[in-house]
Formats: structure tokens, C-alpha cells, sequence
């Protein structure tokens, strides 16, 4: 009875603990989106509501959206910037306080679209190509390690 006991404890317990440290994590994760979303509202002031007000929901509205960013170079770089703040926050299988892409829906039509479009990749390339990506992204306009190259041009 009193091994029963010991075990029943020491399962809820470790229980206890993994809900912690999974706890943990999550309030990580949510300090780093709310600090990377700060630091991108006070660089663009934009959200992207104010960039697209409503879905692209044809390709008449796909085509107008593809004319405004060929045509407007401040809504462009609005609309880099909140990609890209979307893209330094994920990595493909989420790692330390970063979220896992492949998880999204997105990614696994991302995937599909790009087999189908090159015929002779399988799904580990296309997942390697997005890893290679979202690893580079901190390093693109908007992310956290991002350098202006004319600012440092003293």
C-alpha cells in the first residue's frame, strides 16, 4: 500500500513539474513576442491591419496587392517588416523560445507548392530550404540582429 502511495506521488510529481517547466516556457514565449512586437510597433507603428484592411480573397485583389507593393516603396517596407517579425519569432521545429513553423498550416502548404513547382525535391529539402530562412530572418530588416549597412558607413 505504502509503495502504491510512493508511486502515485512521485507520478504526480514529476506531472507537476513538467507542467512547470511547460508553463515556463509558454510565459517565455509570450515575453519575447510581446517585446519583439514592441520593439516592431515602435519601428513601423503599423499593424497590419493598417497595411491590408481587409483578405485577399481573389486574384483581382491579389493582383491590386502585388501593383501596390511594386508601386508603393513605404507600404513595401511596412509589409517586410511585419513578415519578417512573424519570421524571427518561429524556427522549423521551434527551438528555445522560438515557435515551430512546421506546426502551421502554412508550412505544409508552402511545402506542397514548392514540390510542385520543383518536380525533383522531396519534403526535407523544402524543410531544409525554410529552416535556412527563418535562421537568416533575425539578420533581415525588422529582425533583432539586423544591421542598417548605410548607418554604419562612417
Amino acid at each position: 500500500m505504502v509503495k502504491l502511495f510512493v508511486d502515485f506521488q512521485r507520478c504526480v510529481l514529476t506531472k507537476l513539474d513538467i507542467m512547470i517547466e511547460k508553463q515556463d516556457e509558454g510565459l517565455s514565449i509570450l515575453r519575447m513576442l510581446l517585446g519583439a512586437t514592441s520593439k516592431a510597433t515602435a519601428n513601423t507603428d503599423v499593424m497590419l491591419e493598417d497595411i491590408i484592411p481587409s483578405p485577399v480573397d481573389s486574384v483581382d485583389d491579389l493582383n491590386k496587392l502585388s501593383s501596390r507593393l511594386d508601386d508603393d516603396q513605404e507600404f513595401t517596407k511596412k509589409m517586410a517588416n511585419l513578415l519578417n517579425l512573424f519570421f524571427i519569432n518561429h524556427y522549423l521545429k521551434g527551438k528555445k523560445s522560438k515557435l515551430p513553423f512546421k506546426d502551421l498550416t502554412i508550412c505544409r502548404i508552402l511545402i506542397k507548392a514548392c514540390r510542385r513547382v520543383h518536380k525533383k525535391a522531396n519534403d526535407v529539402d523544402v524543410e531544409w530550404q525554410i529552416a535556412e530562412f527563418l535562421k537568416h530572418a533575425p539578420n533581415k530588416p525588422g529582425g533583432t540582429r539586423y544591421k542598417d549597412r548605410e548607418s554604419h558607413k562612417d
